[in-house]
């Protein structure tokens, strides 16, 4: 159980990391495609429509309203590259292309960071419980108070992602 604590939580550090990465890529291609305030504003809508929609395929493939939710997802999109293309140049928007493409990836590392921090939860809870049933003496105590300053550092990592995640 420590080992798999340890991958999920070099797994974790490692998207992190992809994370940052990817921002980075999308912010220097985000600089060159726009500079007019209207555009900046239509391209941000586009992200965040993509990023959402993206996460909407990923997680909500069972949903019963599934093939509505992703035409109205494709509607918005249309609409919002359609007044882009109004003002943008076919070049500028073959990088809005690699642009959404990169949020994609970001979307699905995001996913996959709230995973892994889910699973870093439940492994430190349960190696918790496993303590617990273990005879009373002051190294399980220890032990007992670090596995819940890790807990609740993942939980408090956890909630920030997902609002982090949500603003975008």
């Amino acid at each position: 159980m420590e080992e798999k604590l340890k991958e999920k939580q070099e797994e974790i550090s490692y998207l992190n990391s992809q994370l940052q990465e990817q921002g980075k890529k999308i912010l220097n291609a985000y600089q060159y495609c726009v500079s007019e305030k209207e555009e900046k504003e239509l391209l941000d809508k586009l992200i965040k429509e993509h990023i959402e929609f993206t996460k909407f395929k990923e997680q909500e493939s069972v949903s019963y309203d599934y093939d509505e939710k992703i035409e109205e997802y494709e509607e918005r999109e249309k609409e919002i590259k359609k007044q882009l293309r109004e003002k943008l140049k076919k070049e500028k928007m073959n990088e809005i292309r690699r642009i959404l493409t990169e949020c994609e990836k970001i979307a699905k590392q995001q996913l996959g960071l709230e995973a892994n921090l889910s699973d870093e939860i439940l492994l430190i809870e349960d190696k918790k419980q496993i303590l617990l049933q273990m005879p009373n003496n002051e190294e399980k105590e220890q032990k007992i108070r670090q596995l819940e300053l890790e807990l609740a550092k993942a939980k408090v990592e956890l909630g920030a992602k997902k609002d982090e995640n949500s603003r975008l």
